[in-house]
């Protein structure tokens, strides 16, 4: 079941994912001065935030409790990793889903761009871009941004430095496991 493996193997690489997040989410959060964020699958319906760096350059910003939940249909973190999930889990979340048109347009934006916006989805006034983390053509993680609605314009400079750490992460995944 490709689910299960999916599952399996975001366990497996848990502890090296946020040892390699580390590092490249405090270089965005010093560069940028917002929160990036480090989101993984919990269970095969849910994502859960497990590492986040806060940047300091804002006398506003967002900041996430780590072990933040929520539906993968949900937010930029979510949708990202579920735009790139196994069919099982994607008509999950279309049949839980209030509107399943809404969320078959915005995985098909997600698919077409390469990540994944949210304004307002979890929080309102908090805007968020993720990009999914992708070892052998699965998504294992997310990475993203989290930061107040005022600064509205900035999501493609933020899905632009998302994609290279998200590609820099899966990197040094690989290199660390015998996934690589």
């Amino acid at each position: 079941m490709p689910g299960t493996a999916l599952l399996h193997l975001a366990q497996f690489v848990e502890p090296e994912l946020i040892a390699a997040s580390r590092p490249i989410l405090g270089d965005l959060a010093q560069e940028f001065g917002e929160t990036f964020i480090l989101t993984a699958l919990q269970g095969s319906h849910e994502a859960i935030q497990i590492e986040q760096a806060v940047g300091s350059h804002h006398f506003m910003r967002v900041q996430l409790t780590r072990g933040f939940r929520h539906s993968l249909a949900k937010g930029a973190s979510g949708r990202s990793i579920l735009a790139f999930s196994d069919d099982s889990v994607i008509t999950h979340a279309l049949e839980q889903s209030g509107d399943p048109d809404l969320l078959r347009q915005q995985l098909a934006e997600v698919r077409e761009l390469g990540y994944a916006v949210s304004r307002g989805d979890l929080s309102p006034g908090v805007h968020g871009v993720s990009v999914p983390v992708m070892i052998d053509r699965q998504p294992i993680a997310s990475v993203g941004v989290v930061y107040p609605a005022v600064r509205e314009d900035v999501a493609g400079t933020y899905a632009k430095a998302l994609k290279k750490a998200a590609a820099a992460i899966a990197r040094a995944v690989k290199q660390n496991t015998s996934l690589g």
